[in-house]
């Protein structure tokens, strides 16, 4: 945290009760933080739509497929590696999806 620190500003926080007003950003970018075991996904989601303006863009990039785990995962503690189709789904009952890519 004080080499991030060093660059700019910092928060430490907790994905399912961030530590910002609502309506805070005009972006928020999730990086590969819903798949891990101790994530829920609906509070997550919630809480990131909350941070942001009206009409604000959420970018996320998770891990794909389970079928692709490996031992990576298990020192990463993922839950569940998502399907297109299963990340649509969360994510369509709270945002608007404008592009969604699955590489």
């Amino acid at each position: 945290m004080r080499f991030a620190a060093k660059r700019g500003k910092v928060k430490k926080g907790d994905i399912s009760a961030l530590p910002f007003e609502d309506s805070a950003f005009d972006v928020v970018v999730c990086l590969d933080v819903l798949y891990h075991k101790w994530v829920d996904v609906k509070k997550a989601l919630s809480e990131m739509k909350r941070v942001l303006k009206k009409n604000g863009i959420l970018f996320i990039r998770e891990p794909a497929f389970d079928w692709f785990k490996s031992s990576e995962d298990i020192a990463s503690q993922t839950k569940h590696r998502f399907t297109k189709e299963e990340l649509r789904g969360e994510l369509s009952s709270s945002f608007t999806i404008m592009k969604f890519n699955l590489r």
